[in-house]
């Protein structure tokens, strides 16, 4: 026996090719709770939404499961015209548990109901825009018009349509190779959001389906894959009517890669959304954008956000602030995100103010990346921009971010970098940060190898 619990009017997200109907929250005799969104589906778009729609907010992510051991279920269910593809009477879907995120729901479902009968609803009006016929975040203000190529002093960030051919080369593709562009807007800033992948065919398809189905309208999308091995290429080629460019080959590493992205890219902003990463939800960039006041191709800001750090190893996220950044030690004032006053470059290196899943940077000289770090590359092109640039700070998340990269646990290699980036610095803050840091490291690394030690004792006794 199963009661409802709640009955409410679904509020609809700016999402492409449905619209909500009800949502039911059913409690069943055993006491398992489920979270029902009923909506009706006209468009394809609904297929590659499955993996970042649904419908989690900020508190039912940082939610902790409730004591009494209640476990809680979501079901999506689409109500299907014809117009969908749907290609059977129904279809049901079950969400992998590597893409859950938090533990509010523990299983989640979407189901697809081909309806017998017209629809009563008044849809909205749909532009076609050339020869594409969804209504992605990606596809929306494609022109044909190529955009117009900037020159700069240094000669790595000229933009360039594509890049140079590789003789490993595996594949390139997207819509700019079909003659389709963005072009930069004075009212609405091109976003270039910036993917780059190496075997990642774990969280990729989640990845790219949370920046296409963004209700944000000018966006760039740009997928450089370093050759893999694995289905990651086949999910790129599965969403490149999407994708504004795409390419598969060999790359030194992560930050070359970053780099390639920077140089194809040509939007006043950059956004740096990694396979591990994804954005937040689909208002979330629209939102983000909308706070800046008398936007300006001239002047734009910086802007760093908050990101939901996700503890893989203990299903826990976690909400990081941007910090303030740090301001010479001499005048002791944090600057506001309009000061132009000297900031440390070595403390916001060390502690970093956000994360770069979290901050859309102007695309400028101190955009790109120097490759011959292997781990802090993305700190020191941020430090650059609070010390030269304007910086904007806002406390609404941009994006979700796992633990387990590069840079993650014990990791004397990252330390040697930083000490490396911040050897010119005199600011005895520095060198006690240093100091604290290795000898901490080097408890984590004692207290490993006690734990080996015992565990090899007890087992032989």
């Amino acid at each position: 026996m199963t009661r409802c619990l709640e009955i409410q009017l679904h509020k609809t997200p700016s999402m492409a090719g449905w619209q909500g109907i009800n949502s039911l929250t059913c409690q069943e005799k055993k006491g398992e709770i489920y979270d029902i969104d009923i909506r009706y589906a006209w468009g394809t778009e609904i297929f590659k939404q499955n993996l970042c729609d649904y419908g989690w907010s900020e508190a039912t992510l940082l939610n902790k499961p409730p004591q009494n051991g209640l476990i809680r279920h979501k079901k999506i269910i689409y109500l299907c015209q014809s117009s969908t593809g749907l290609k059977l009477k129904q279809k049901i879907e079950s969400v992998s548990p590597n893409y859950l995120i938090g533990k509010y729901w523990q299983t989640i479902y979407h189901c697809y109901l081909l309806l017998p009968l017209e629809h009563p609803f008044e849809l909205p009006e749909l532009t076609e825009i050339n020869t594409i016929n969804d209504n992605f975040a990606t596809t929306r203000l494609v022109t044909q018009q190529k955009p117009i190529k900037t020159e700069d002093n240094d000669e790595r960030l000229q933009t360039r349509l594509f890049l140079p051919l590789h003789p490993q080369r595996q594949g390139e593709g997207g819509l700019r190779t079909k003659g389709l562009y963005k072009q930069q807007n004075n009212k609405l800033p091109l976003v270039s959001v910036i993917t780059v992948v190496l075997n990642g065919e774990k969280y990729l398809e989640q990845t790219i389906q949370s920046i296409i189905n963004s209700s944000y309208p000018n966006i760039e999308y740009i997928v450089i894959d370093g050759g893999s091995t694995d289905n990651s290429l086949d999910i790129i080629k599965k969403y490149e009517e999407q994708i504004d460019y795409w390419i598969s080959e060999p790359d030194s590493g992560i930050y070359e890669a970053m780099n390639k992205g920077t140089q194809v890219s040509f939007g006043n902003y950059t956004l740096h959304i990694n396979v591990d990463d994804l954005i937040f939800d689909s208002l979330a960039l629209e939102r983000r954008i909308s706070e800046l006041k008398n936007v300006s191709t001239g002047n734009l800001p910086n802007l760093f956000s908050s990101i939901l750090f996700v503890r893989l190893a203990k299903g826990e996220v976690v909400k990081k602030i941007p910090k303030k950044p740090y301001s010479d030690p001499a005048q002791r004032v944090l600057p506001h995100r309009d000061c132009k006053e000297r900031t440390s470059r070595a403390m916001n290196i060390i502690h970093i103010p956000g994360g770069h899943q979290g901050f859309i940077g102007v695309r400028n000289k101190n955009s790109l990346f120097d490759s011959s770090y292997k781990f802090i590359a993305e700190r020191i092109v941020i430090s650059h921009k609070i010390e030269q640039e304007k910086i904007d700070i806002s406390s609404n998340p941009l994006a979700i971010c796992r633990s387990g990269g590069v840079s993650y646990g014990i990791n004397f290699q990252l330390l040697d970098e930083i000490k490396q980036a911040v050897s010119e610095s005199r600011n005895p803050q520095v060198f006690f940060y240093l100091l604290a840091q290795y000898l901490y490291f080097y408890l984590l690394l004692f207290a490993k190898i006690t734990k080996l030690v015992k565990l090899k004792q007890k087992l032989l006794g």
